[in-house]
């Protein structure tokens, strides 16, 4: 599957999607892939994103290529308007297209996100051979962090005042429904606590089957 994603926060978008899949590569050409700016979404998947920094749009091709050997899931493309180039129009069009005609044949072997921000010729190219093109979460996942990060801080301020006996039941009440709270950037909600506590009964409905 190949995916292209436009607007201004394409970039990050790409990168979060291919880390949500699991082990997963980005092919940095925009010079903004950082992984752990998504922490604590996909916090146990971080150490599992391969980060590839490119400079020259000639190499652009060669690094894709590197890529059909890779164990991944997904790769991203940050976006790849902004790589050095000798402004020969001709040539740069050449060595984006075959750019493209190579991700659309890596999209069988693994997820393939491209950022094409509102680039023209780059949207041109996204229409030609992506399966999709949407568009991006904005700053859905920066909020979501800020509401995440907010949240922590009540719980932490919440567990200093129980006692060590209900600080223990609290502890394994919420470890694996606030290790899966990643899940939540899917629906694209700030709605985090209602997707805790949505968590913890999932978790606590699996124990009760389990007995």
């Amino acid at each position: 599957m190949l995916i292209a994603v436009r607007g201004a926060g394409s970039c990050d978008d790409v990168v979060f999607r291919a880390i949500s899949k699991g082990v997963c590569g980005v092919i940095d050409c925009a010079n903004t892939a950082d992984p752990h700016k998504f922490f604590p979404f996909v916090e146990d998947d971080v150490e599992q994103c391969f980060v590839l920094s490119i400079d020259l749009l000639y190499s652009l091709p060669d690094v894709i290529r590197t890529s059909f050997s890779a164990s991944w899931k997904a790769v991203a493309i940050t976006f790849p308007g902004r790589l050095f180039n000798y402004q020969d129009a001709a040539e740069n069009h050449e060595v984006f297209l075959q750019s493209w005609e190579l991700l659309q044949k890596l999209s069988s072997r693994m997820t393939v996100f491209v950022s094409v921000r509102e680039d023209k010729e780059q949207l041109v190219f996204a229409q030609q051979f992506a399966n999709r093109v949407e568009e991006s979460m904005g700053h859905t996942v920066s909020s979501q962090k800020q509401v995440m990060e907010k949240m922590v801080s009540e719980l932490s301020r919440y567990r200093e005042v129980l006692s060590p006996e209900d600080r223990v039941i609290f502890d394994e009440l919420i470890e694996k429904p606030f290790s899966r709270l990643g899940a939540v950037t899917h629906a694209s909600s700030l709605h985090t606590w209602a997707f805790f506590v949505l968590s913890v009964c999932i978790e606590q409905e699996k124990k009760k089957r389990k007995n």
